[in-house]
């Protein structure tokens, strides 16, 4: 009997050790941040300029948030936007989780205020009831907004929050970031935010994302769908649990 407790057990850990990744994509599918519709000049258009922001990734191991990958590209080739794309300034990420709030669960902030280069970010937590919403249009009190001026393309679109709203929040740790790429031959670059297992950032469900550059030219705000744990999952959590809790059982009875 204690040599069929013994294997069960090890093979319960052995799979209760193993580690479940996964991809979660993301498009560019919207013009403005929902409920920033007023922000654009020409609703429907995606991109103005540099960047073009094409798609992208969230790495998820357990069901904890590890990176985000942005993928980027433009056709223009003049020196002018060249320049441009070279000196981009970019803004926060911002996170929703599937709590139904409609709050921002977590910012990303850059700490080199609107600048490129690899480096820390600072990854903030905003409890329940904190007041960050996603849907507003009193961005002004909130967050710091694009440079584009009047009647140019997403006028007053949020680009960063507020050091007086980070405040409000909790900070968790660093995020690295690998840097903006610089122009190249193939007119596209990729950037990645890579989050420290410490941090223990879980998404499950519904997840929303939003990123811009501070000229606006483009955004991120896109609803992904982050798995959640199997059935199957769970049972073999609990069958893990009891064989040990009747391991121990046992030799206490001894």
């Amino acid at each position: 009997m204690r040599k069929i407790l013994s294997t069960t057990l090890l093979l319960l850990l052995m799979c209760a050790n193993v580690s479940y990744a996964d991809t979660i994509a993301f498009s560019d599918t919207r013009t403005v941040w929902e409920g920033y519709e007023g922000t654009a000049s020409v609703p429907n258009q995606d991109v103005y300029g540099v960047p073009d922001f094409t798609d992208g990734a969230l790495e998820l191991v357990n069901h904890e948030l590890r990176s985000i990958t942005l993928n980027y590209m433009t056709t223009e080739t003049s020196t002018a936007y060249q320049r441009l794309w070279n000196n981009m300034l970019l803004g926060d990420w911002f996170i929703d989780t599937a709590d139904s709030d409609n709050d921002w669960n977590y910012v990303i902030h850059n700490t080199n205020p609107y600048g490129n280069t690899a480096g820390n970010w600072a990854l903030y937590e905003f409890a329940d009831g904190a007041q960050i919403p996603v849907y507003t249009t009193d961005w002004e009190a909130l967050y710091t907004t694009s440079f584009a001026f009047d009647g140019l393309p997403r006028e007053d679109h949020p680009v960063t929050l507020l050091e007086t709203m980070l405040a409000s929040g909790t900070l968790l740790g660093d995020v690295g970031f690998d840097g903006w790429d610089p122009y190249n031959s193939s007119h596209s670059g990729s950037s990645t935010w890579t989050l420290d297992e410490a941090l223990n950032i879980e998404l499950m469900g519904d997840v929303t994302i939003a990123f811009q550059a501070a000229c606006a030219n483009d955004v991120i705000f896109e609803t992904v769908t982050a798995p959640t744990p199997e059935p199957a999952t769970l049972l073999l959590l609990g069958a893990g649990l009891g064989v040990l809790g009747l391991v121990r059982r046992r030799r206490q009875a001894i």
